[in-house]
């Protein structure tokens, strides 16, 4: 009876915390990060990103299509105030999360009770 109490204890614990992580997770909203909002940046300061991103071999510059263009995996190097980076969009996911801007409703309040 004593194992039995036990048992039934770290059960309840178990669904409480998974309780908890889902509402938890009902406030929270995920977006998919694929668009990046930059700020203007200067052409020097690209220039010199470029510059310095630049492709070294056995200490000499070597000129590539990447280097004369300055394409690298450093985001918002650009004149454009949008960047959408390829790279990352094809070969990871980035997700960016906030509180969510609704309202708690009641359905909310009375699960949360409930758990």
């Amino acid at each position: 009876a004593f194992f039995g109490r036990i048992l039934t204890l770290v059960l309840d614990l178990v669904l409480l915390t998974l309780s908890i992580f889902y509402c938890i997770g009902q406030r929270l909203t995920f977006n998919l990060a694929l668009i990046t909002e930059c700020e203007g940046r200067a052409i020097e300061e690209i220039w010199r990103h470029s510059y310095e991103s630049r492709t070294l071999i056995d200490g000499e510059v070597v000129l590539t299509a990447e280097s004369q263009h300055g394409h690298t995996s450093d985001a918002c190097f650009t004149t454009n105030l949008i960047e959408t980076n390829t790279d990352k969009l094809w070969r990871s996911n980035q997700y960016q999360y906030a509180w969510s801007e609704e309202r708690i409703t009641v359905q909310f309040v009375l699960f949360a009770i409930i758990a």
